[in-house]
This record gives C-alpha cells, structure tokens and sequence, in this order.
C-alpha cells in the first residue's frame, strides 16, 4: 500500500513540475508536403446567392510545397529537389542534405536514390500552384503555428505559360487574363506527431478566392494536411 502511495504521489509531483510545452515552442522548420481536399465552393450561376461556398458533389486534391527556414520565413515552393553535397568535417569527407528549388544548382550537388545505375536527387512537384516563372518561391505572410494563419497572393499574368485562357497553337488564345489567387491556411490548435522527426505533421482548413476566371469571384474551402519531410532549414545551400 505505501508502495503505491509513493508511486502516486512521484507521478502528481512530476505533472507539477514538468514545464508545459506549447506549440509556439515547437522547432517548424524545414520542408512540409501537404495534401488539400477542397469540398467547398461557391456556385456563380445561384440566382439567390452566388458568394457563399457549399459542399462540393467531388472533392478535388492538389498538393503543395512549404518551407520555413531558420528566421520564420515561409514560402510557397513550385518544386523541390532533395539531393546531397559533399563537405569536409575533421579531415573527412561527408555529406549534408540540401534542398533546391533553382535546378541550376544541381549540377553542384549529388543524388541520394539510385536510378538505372545512377545517383539521382529524390524531386517533388505540386502541378495545383505555379507562379512567376521569374521565382523559386512565393513568400507566406504569417507563421505555422497553432491557431496561426500564412496568407498568399498567387498571380497568373495573361502571358505566364499555365495562364488556363492561354493557348499557344490557337490565333484567338495568344495571350489570357490576369488571375489572382489569394490563398490561406489555418492552422488547427492541436499537432499531432514527434516534432523532433520529420514525420512530424499539422492539419487545418485552407479558403482560397480566385478572381479573374469568372466575372463573380470563385471562393473555395476545405481542410489541408502537411507533412514534414525534411528538417533542412536552408533552400539553395551549395555554398
């Protein structure tokens, strides 16, 4: 019985005295790939009410690439490639991940799969968002946190090469109309994982509205699950 006693009385001690761990303290940094299921829109053509989303018939899935790195900064990624880069610590060679969204570095840089006899850099794409051609990345506006939100401003111009209007072999579609996607993610309260592994994730509800596509406003919804992959807080690091 005393035994017991003691061992309740340890446990009540050790609740009291371990610190509270709250998600503003959680390492977030590195590469997130996330998979969004929009099961919400508007319908343009309701004669009654034409601007507030409802559930959709099918559910549509898209992907999509997020990287925070060591000062809070999160950016929206129309690519990446996972490869390797050789350095000397102690008179040793060894090697450090690297992360790159500008494929001319990857001639600096070594594969870490084999394929058909070669090293190749392991390569992800999300085909749901593309944006300047001129940019690596599209820079968020906030923090991943608990309860937080990032927000971003895609923009399509009328002669980006996805521009949906746009259509190179057609005399009449030479050039399309400027689109702009104005995109947010929520995060839940709650995470869910080991942060400390890079099979660390969050979930939350994303809202999205595109104008341009149609003279009233497309305004989307649904819930969003991110992944971390890697935790390399450094795009481009081949220095």
């Amino acid at each position: 019985m005393k035994a017991i006693k003691y061992f309740i009385y340890v446990s009540l001690l050790l609740v009291m005295i371990t610190p509270i761990i709250t998600f503003a303290e959680v390492n977030t940094q590195g590469l997130w790939l996330g998979q969004i299921e929009i099961n919400q829109v508007n319908e343009v053509g309701n004669p009654t009410d034409s601007e507030t989303p409802t559930s959709a018939y099918h559910p549509f899935d898209m992907k999509i690439l997020i990287h925070m790195n060591a000062a809070g900064k999160v950016c929206l990624l129309r690519n990446v490639t996972i490869m390797k880069k050789a350095y000397v610590a102690e008179g040793e060679k060894a090697y450090r991940r690297v992360l790159l969204t500008d494929d001319l570095l990857i001639p600096k840089c070594e594969g870490i799969v084999r394929r058909d006899g070669k090293m190749i850099g392991l390569r992800y794409s999300c085909l749901g968002f593309d944006f300047d051609k001129s940019l690596n990345e599209l820079p968020f506006t906030g923090e991943i946190g608990a309860g937080k939100t990032i927000t971003t401003a895609i923009s399509l111009s009328e002669e980006h090469p996805t521009n949906p209007f746009r259509h190179l072999y057609h005399p009449d579609h030479q050039s399309g109309r400027n689109i702009t996607r104005n995109l947010s993610l929520t995060f839940d309260n709650k995470q869910a994982g080991n942060p400390d592994s890079e099979s660390f994730f969050l979930t939350g509800v994303v809202e999205e509205t595109i104008t341009g596509l149609h003279k009233i406003p497309i305004k989307a919804g649904g819930i969003f699950k991110l992944q971390r992959i890697s935790v390399v807080n450094r795009l481009n690091d081949t220095e």
